[in-house]
């Protein structure tokens, strides 16, 4: 049993650095008058009326490429609201959009 925590622990680790190489940013920040402003102190419960964002992302150095959605999240009484809902998000439709400009 201690065998198979310690190589659980090791996996984990090994997964955590591989991540870090392509992912190297935070999952989320404030969102308000200022580009992060902060609404809450970090350990604290996001109270209705406060905006987020929620941007994963993957950054593939040796493909030179980079994929991030970013959505923002307005934090309502009974969970949130999509404020970005409406973007798309298909790549055909980004395509076709993008050629149309």
């Amino acid at each position: 049993m201690a065998a198979q925590k310690s190589q659980r622990r090791a996996q984990m680790k090994g997964a955590e650095e591989e991540i870090g190489t392509y992912y190297m940013h935070s999952v989320s920040h404030h969102l308000g008058i200022d580009v992060h402003d902060v609404t809450a102190a970090s350990n604290e419960t996001l109270q209705p009326g406060a905006i987020i964002t929620d941007e994963p992302g993957l950054y593939i150095d040796e493909w030179e490429i980079g994929i991030r959605i970013e959505d923002d999240l307005l934090i309502t009484e009974n969970g949130c609201e999509c404020l970005s809902e409406a973007i798309i998000r298909d790549p055909d439709e980004i395509e076709a959009f993008m050629k149309d400009r």
